[in-house]
């Protein structure tokens, strides 16, 4: 069984090889996400670092992650002050920026048609209850 496994993943890695020569491999985006434990207040957050990777392969952007932790994190040092964790990537398959303003106006719109709604209620109830004195006192 392993054997099979191992030549799969040959032939795949070969394939992709090939395709990275003839320029026709396409770089993906990954997100990595490190984890540290050191000096964290426990706040949201605390102790996450989010780092954008642009690879062919999740493999490669596995590499170019080790890669940054030896630059910026001390080459896996065990001083607390530096040490990670944790890492994780996640491959993102859509990229879709959030027009955030639109959402705020669409939000605001709508306050306004509820503090609209709740005005016409208070004029009717006020128009129910001046009809009600006048028909009480006339």
């Amino acid at each position: 069984m392993d054997y099979c496994r191992n030549f799969i993943y040959w032939r795949v890695y070969y394939c992709l090889s090939w395709l990275e020569e003839q320029g026709e491999l396409i770089m993906k985006n990954y997100i990595a996400i490190l984890r540290s434990q050191a000096g964290c207040d426990y706040t949201i957050g605390c102790g996450i670092k989010i780092h954008e990777i642009s690879a062919n392969t999740i493999q490669d952007a596995e590499i170019q992650m080790v890669d940054l932790i030896r630059d910026y994190y001390g080459d896996f040092s065990n001083i607390e002050e530096y040490r990670i964790n944790g890492c994780e990537i996640f491959e993102i398959g859509v990229i879709k920026d959030v027009d955030v303003e639109w959402y705020r106006n669409e939000h605001l719109k709508h306050l306004k048609h509820l503090e609209n709604i709740e005005k016409k209620k208070i004029e009717q109830a006020e128009k129910d209850l001046l009809a009600k004195l006048k028909k009480k006192y006339e």
